[in-house]
């Protein structure tokens, strides 16, 4: 009887625990380089080739038409064995007017400057996508052949979820 009660006990705290959605739905985290696939969106790269990886957060025309007013995305980047390698927070606004106004982010030295929703292709699909650039020329990437499949996942406005699936990116030597 103790236990059955216990059981219940916990399935309805459970159930009543709020879940722990993302603010903002997004596609997912798409890599480029400037410097390999003509800035295109691809699954590999060269580190002797590229000076870093563009890690785009890609974004319906739905999900950024909800988009009003100032945001942050916070792109969490993870080596091939999963360990956090950097997290990158950027301000970003979906209003045209505001590009490049600067805004200060708790934890941040100084003002960043608000990045705007740019226009992005995907397999013949318009997004709106913000842009976080992941350096690899000089970093430890490259020094410690930190090679294999890496793992970017975004998160909007300090929601304790990821907005979308995590986008996966390969550098190899």
């Amino acid at each position: 009887m103790k236990s059955t009660f216990s059981l219940a006990l916990t399935l309805a705290v459970a159930l009543a625990a709020p879940c722990a959605h993302a603010a903002v739905d997004c596609l997912t985290v798409a890599a480029s380089s400037a410097q390999q696939h003509a800035g295109a969106f691809a699954g590999r790269f060269q580190a002797t080739q590229v000076l870093d990886v563009d890690l785009s957060v890609l974004f319906s025309a739905r999900a950024a038409g909800r988009l009003a007013g100032d945001h942050v995305v916070e792109v969490r980047v993870y080596t091939p064995k999963g360990n956090l390698y950097q997290s990158i927070e950027l301000p970003f606004t979906a209003d045209s007017g505001r590009r490049n106004q600067e805004r200060r982010l708790p934890g941040h030295p100084e003002p960043l400057a608000l990045r705007g929703l740019a226009a992005a292709t995907l397999n013949r699909s318009l997004f709106f996508a913000v842009k976080a650039t992941l350096p690899v020329a000089g970093t430890p990437i490259l020094n410690n052949s930190l090679y294999g499949q890496w793992t970017a996942e975004a998160f909007v406005d300090g929601a304790s979820a990821a907005c979308g699936p995590k986008g996966t990116f390969t550098i190899s030597e």
